[in-house]
């Protein structure tokens, strides 16, 4: 299972939908629970995924919906996107009864928000929470060693995993692009 606030658009949007969509073509099971399911990143979704709208305003509003889907479906595994999705996963995944494997992931510096009080205390509390996960995913060695030295993330646990490119979708994008394009005869 993936957990996303939505899919309005963003890079952790997009990085959670290639890989929800290439295990869906390697025959996993897959399914999308979305606190709110609305975003222009809906067209591009594998229609073979199952999509659970817990048709929440806020995430903080999704946490006993969340609870009862992971007591109906058990997954497996919980892959969760954006700070406080994944302190709400790690929270929901506590208290459910079954519990399923959490892998929190971290796409951005910690650091470099407009609001750093109350983004530092979603962080503080993230790592709070970052104990009863199973891992923790960061998109580069820059956000890895910020979570590991200035928030002080279990080392062992945390783990650089780049994100994955979709070079089918950068080629037909390209040759979208280069069909617009006419170049001059002498060029």
């Amino acid at each position: 299972s993936f957990y996303l606030p939505n899919l309005d658009g963003g890079g952790a949007e997009r990085v959670m939908i290639n890989l929800a969509n290439n295990l869906i073509e390697q025959n996993y099971e897959v399914e999308l629970i979305l606190t709110k399911n609305q975003g222009k990143y809906n067209d591009f979704l594998n229609d073979k995924i199952s999509v659970i709208d817990l048709n929440c305003l806020r995430v903080s509003h999704s946490l006993f919906k969340l609870v009862r889907v992971i007591n109906n479906r058990k997954p497996k595994i919980i892959i969760s996107a954006l700070n406080h999705a994944n302190i709400i996963v790690s929270l929901a995944n506590l208290i459910a009864m079954n519990k399923s494997s959490h892998i929190m992931t971290v796409h951005n510096t910690i650091f470099k928000k407009k609001s750093f009080i109350k983004d530092y205390i979603i962080l503080l509390l993230m790592r709070l929470f970052s104990i009863f996960s199973t891992a923790i995913v960061a998109v580069s060695e820059s956000v890895r060693d910020e979570l590991i030295n200035q928030l002080f993330f279990n080392k062992k646990k945390t783990r650089v995993i780049y994100n994955p490119i979709n070079c089918d979708h950068i080629k037909k994008q390209s040759q979208k692009i280069s069909k617009k394009i006419i170049l001059p005869k002498k060029f």
